[in-house]
């Protein structure tokens, strides 16, 4: 059985945005199996407690897992993959973003947590077979050139979607049908592994 993880981001949690959609039309398959795991924000907010967490799931995470993150969610996975030396299949990173600050004191003071020293963000290739990148033309919070800055760094595939926002609830995402042909281009490919 394969597994699939769903990492939400800051102040976010596995009932908002596309995830219930996209977990409905996963669980269509009888193979795989779906972990939302819900982090603590905006209190106790912390790589530390997010850690604790996802490291409840581990018996679960092998090369055969594929991790779909959003936002701050993106960060905090390459951490913890490249930390803990965890190897995966694949990784989906949507709006993702690395040692990037906002200028919003409060956003940057929960999401800098996720900035550990001395991780060259770029070590996720050895970690994941695929890393592909899903990000807007016009996201609200984040320049197109600080998505591309880190798409070009962690990626081995890039994907932009025109109007895509920061593809939440707000930017009108809760249906995401190109994740899922995204999801399912990856696991097509996995079977063929």
């Amino acid at each position: 059985m394969r597994n699939i993880f769903l990492i939400h981001g800051t102040l976010g949690n596995p009932d908002e945005n596309w995830f219930p959609w996209l977990l409905k039309n996963i669980q269509m398959s009888k193979d795989i199996k779906v972990f939302i795991p819900h982090f603590p924000t905006p209190e106790d907010q912390n790589y530390k407690s997010w850690e604790k967490i996802l490291l409840q799931y581990k018996k679960f995470i092998n090369n055969d897992t594929v991790f779909i993150a959003h936002s701050s969610g993106c960060p905090f996975i390459i951490d913890f993959l490249v930390k803990n030396k965890i190897s995966v299949y694949s990784l989906i990173l949507i709006s993702g973003f690395y040692d990037f600050l906002s200028g919003d004191k409060d956003f940057d003071d929960l999401n800098k947590e996720f900035y550990l020293q001395g991780i060259d963000i770029s070590d996720i290739k050895k970690f994941s077979k695929i890393v592909h990148c899903i990000y807007s033309d016009n996201d609200p919070f984040l320049s197109k050139q600080e998505l591309l800055l880190f798409a070009n760094k962690v990626s081995t595939t890039n994907q932009v979607i025109k109007k895509g926002g920061h593809f939440n609830e707000s930017s009108g995402f809760l249906k995401f049908p190109e994740l899922l042909k995204t999801l399912n281009t990856i696991l097509e490919r996995q079977n063929l592994k």
